[in-house]
């Protein structure tokens, strides 16, 4: 089914920037990198908005407490922290979906799943900025 949504999203205008064994990274016309992956019938998608080393020490607690707040305008993606292959702790925005046969509602599910994800960065841009230097987050 890999094989399946790599085409279906090269016809969908994504350009495949890295493709691996179990994940690749594709970017649409918006050019975010979203790291996607197929895991046991499910479609994941993820973008990496910031690495905390980027933000003020006296800051990460405040940052930590602003991406599990109900209302901070992230409502279809989440917020997780994760470590980069350098170690480097990360927050990073996932979307996902369960796909069944490839079929017309599993495309849109994974089409959904990844215009959530750049949606969604561009909001995690503004609610971060504050406390990073603009350069350092996605947009």
């Amino acid at each position: 089914m890999m094989e399946e949504i790599k085409q279906f999203l090269t016809l969908e205008s994504y350009e495949i920037r890295e493709d691996q064994e179990e994940t690749f990274i594709v970017a649409g016309d918006d050019d975010v990198e979203k790291i996607c992956c197929l895991k046991d019938g499910v479609f994941f998608g993820s973008v990496a908005c910031v690495s905390m080393n980027a933000i003020p020490q006296g800051k990460q607690a405040e940052v930590k407490d602003l991406l599990l707040a109900a209302d901070n305008g992230i409502s279809t993606s989440y917020f997780s922290l994760t470590r980069d292959s350098s170690g480097d702790e990360m927050i990073t925005l996932s979307s996902l979906c369960t796909l069944q046969d490839m079929g017309p509602e599993d495309q849109d599910d994974i089409r959904s799943v990844l215009q959530y994800l750049s949606d969604d960065v561009k909001a995690a841009h503004k609610l971060l900025s504050p406390f990073v230097a603009r350069s350092s987050v996605a947009s």
